[in-house]
């Protein structure tokens, strides 16, 4: 159920008060100690010498189809399902250099599960080398099997026969399994699953398998992050928000399922698009105003879940096919400065191999990963 508009406007007030008064307090950026890991303290994260991190991360995609992952090269070339290990350095380097704090890596279970093609050895390696770069990780899974699509959750009977997970119990072990061998990486946050979705019944189970994750991951020792979300994305249909079912999909879920976790690490995700937010009066047009989407946030009980604990967007792009890119430049400028503006951490849809003109992607797919329109706005906004 979604925010009243009453509470919104009230909350607004608070928030942008001790907003402005959080970036009067840190004009100068905070080093950030990764080697003790990362824990969250109220409604941040915080590295080893207790300075807060804001994570701006960006997904990297390429371990879904493959093990050894598919590379862009600086010639703009790319390599599918290659360990190439300078290709993966320069895509490392060039990350870095944009100003990411984070990689969000997807990945396909089978992979982890079988050992693909090295893959444990491929990701550690992965890793340790972001590592080296002051980079963090935020680790998911997103289908089961080589073959198949993503599924709105990974065991039956949601995701029936894929060989890989085949009961809640299969699950819940591949990330106790998870957890013991990257539980040494500091720099690592476990993500259960990409966009886990459903109906009520679905929404119940997944909290019930969320709290059986959490308590194998803890049993390994294990104190890294762990990431909870639940449905596709944030969505707000601006006219029918209080009145139409499906209409809105708040993060109500946040506060309505309760977790225990005796390290109290968690950090709630939730997903942002520009075609989530619309009015279906106005035959279905988006809405991509600055004053839009804060209220829009607002409404949706975004802003109010990212004042009592740390939110962290997992996905966020421009839809580089819409048929008015004015209006879609506009909406990812203006929602970024709203998430700038409140401390709330975002990862951007997506690194190289994808390019302009293919879906979200953020480069061009010319040499040296030269950023399009849309990573020329996220670039601007990282500096900022």
């Amino acid at each position: 159920m979604c925010f009243t508009l009453i509470f919104a406007v009230v909350f607004l007030i608070g928030v942008v008060s001790s907003s402005v008064i959080f970036f009067l307090n840190n004009s100068n950026p905070p080093t950030h100690d990764l080697s003790t890991g990362l824990h969250v303290v109220g409604n941040k994260i915080v590295t080893g010498n207790d300075a807060t991190l804001i994570l701006h991360g960006v997904d990297y995609t390429n371990f879904i189809d493959g093990p050894q992952g598919s590379w862009m090269l600086p010639n703009g070339d790319t390599e599918y399902s290659v360990w190439d290990i300078a290709a993966l350095n320069s895509n490392l380097d060039a990350i870095k250099s944009w100003g990411f704090n984070n990689i969000r890596v997807l990945a396909t279970t089978q992979w982890w599960t079988q050992n693909t093609a090295n893959f444990r050895s491929n990701l550690q390696y992965f890793i340790t080398q972001a590592a080296l770069r002051g980079l963090t990780i935020d680790f998911t899974f997103w289908r089961n099997n080589g073959s198949s699509v993503q599924t709105s959750l990974p065991y039956p009977p949601y995701d029936d026969g894929n060989g890989v997970v085949n009961s809640v119990n299969d699950f819940v072990n591949l990330w106790g399994n998870v957890a013991n061998v990257l539980k040494g990486y500091p720099n690592v946050m476990f993500e259960l699953w990409n966009e886990p979705n459903g109906d009520e019944a679905a929404q119940a189970s997944w909290f019930n398998v969320t709290q059986q994750c959490i308590d194998a991951i803890r049993g390994t020792g294990a104190s890294n992050i762990i990431v909870v979300q639940w449905g596709s994305s944030t969505y707000l249909d601006f006219l029918n928000y209080s009145k139409t079912l499906f209409s809105c999909q708040s993060v109500a879920w946040a506060f309505s399922n309760s977790l225990h976790d005796p390290k109290n690490n968690i950090v709630y995700s939730t997903h942002l698009y520009s075609n989530s937010f619309y009015d279906s009066i106005d035959d279905y047009n988006s809405k991509y105003s600055y004053s839009d989407m804060l209220w829009a946030l607002n409404v949706t009980g975004l802003l109010a879940l990212a004042s009592e604990h740390p939110v962290w967007i997992g996905e966020i792009g421009c839809n580089l096919w819409d048929s008015n890119m004015d209006n879609e430049y506009a909406w990812y400028n203006n929602t970024l400065t709203i998430l700038n503006q409140y401390s709330i951490g975002y990862s951007a849809w997506a690194w190289a191999p994808w390019k302009t003109g293919t879906q979200w992607g953020i480069v061009t797919g010319d040499s040296n990963y030269q950023p399009n329109q849309a990573g020329q706005i996220l670039q601007q906004k990282l500096s900022s």
